[in-house]
């Protein structure tokens, strides 16, 4: 009887747990390595776009074979940039093949009209090319809300980003919807003003760029913070005001540790500010922390995320 009882219990405990697993939340313990992000000069084939492509495919040589999980872009509520980036997106997934696409939309100075449906047509032609290329995505609704030299205007956030995710889930795209701030941002420790709701929030994010972020009480408490909300945490990170390799050893070995040091971190997007390949050391560094097993690779992504009888 006592054993009866003891394996109904795990499996309601298992049930439980499986329940409050949020979208396209990885197993315990495993973290999505990801690249990016393609910019709004890539979406509309801009002279400037063409290095994000030079970047990627310079990162992935030297990460080797270690490929990223998850790829990232840029795009906002505008048609000329909506049907650019899907151009670009259902190509570049063709020749890809299987990824998890990490998408920021950023709609700064558009709150309002986010918010009351003026950009509806935008919004459903993103979600229908989104949805018919067959990619899970990650979704970071107005990334940056917080940045201090570009806020958004709380109330018109806080509609826009429920709107948005509203559309996408009548839309059936196989998504999740990221609130996303920046580390730069908690001089104003009030963040939560811009927060939504954990009803439409599956995921926190947080965009990390001086080495000085990773040692910020303030990215810590609010990982910390979306850990007791019971959501997983998207990191963004670009290297910056790195100089020399050493330099730049220990700005990833910040990056890695943060990850590791925090289970609610889930994912990562990672866009290195110079090549791997100017520094030997260091790409060999980032090559050997992405062989920790906890890391979810180009390879394991497959089977791990793609759905039943997904022809892609």
């Amino acid at each position: 009887m006592r054993i009866a009882v003891a394996c109904l219990a795990l499996l309601a405990f298992a049930a439980t747990s499986f329940a409050q697993m949020a979208p396209l939340e990885p197993p315990a313990a495993r973290v999505i390595s990801g690249w990016g992000q393609f910019s709004s000069a890539w979406d509309l084939g801009q002279p400037g776009g063409n290095n994000d492509g030079d970047s990627f495919a310079a990162y992935e040589k030297a990460v080797a074979p270690h490929s990223p999980a998850m790829i990232s872009f840029d795009v906002g509520p505008d048609f000329t940039i909506v049907s650019g980036f899907l151009n670009r997106y259902r190509q570049f997934a063709a020749s890809r093949g299987f990824f998890i696409a990490g998408v920021a939309i950023n709609f700064r100075g558009l709150e309002h009209d986010v918010s009351i449906g003026m950009r509806d047509p935008d919004l459903l032609v993103l979600a229908d090319g989104l949805r018919d290329v067959g990619r899970p995505v990650l979704l970071r609704i107005g990334y940056e809300f917080n940045n201090p030299g570009a806020l958004y205007e709380p109330s018109g956030y806080l509609g826009a980003f429920r709107h948005a995710t509203d559309v996408m889930r009548k839309d059936h795209l196989n998504f999740a919807a990221v609130w996303d701030a920046t580390a730069s941002g908690f001089s104003d420790p009030h963040y939560k003003k811009w927060y939504p709701g954990d009803d439409v929030a599956d995921w926190w994010g947080l965009d990390l760029f001086a080495a000085a972020d990773f040692e910020r009480p303030e990215s810590k408490a609010f990982v910390d913070d979306a850990g007791r909300h019971r959501k997983p945490v998207l990191i963004s990170a670009t290297m910056h005001g790195v100089k020399s390799e050493a330099e730049a050893l220990r700005w990833y070995a910040s990056f890695f540790d943060f990850i590791l040091a925090n289970p609610a971190i889930k994912a990562f997007s990672l866009r290195p500010a110079m090549r791997l390949a100017r520094w030997p050391r260091v790409a060999a560094y980032v090559r050997q922390r992405l062989a920790d097993p906890r890391f979810i690779d180009a390879a394991e992504a497959p089977a791990m995320f793609r759905p039943p009888r997904d022809g892609q």
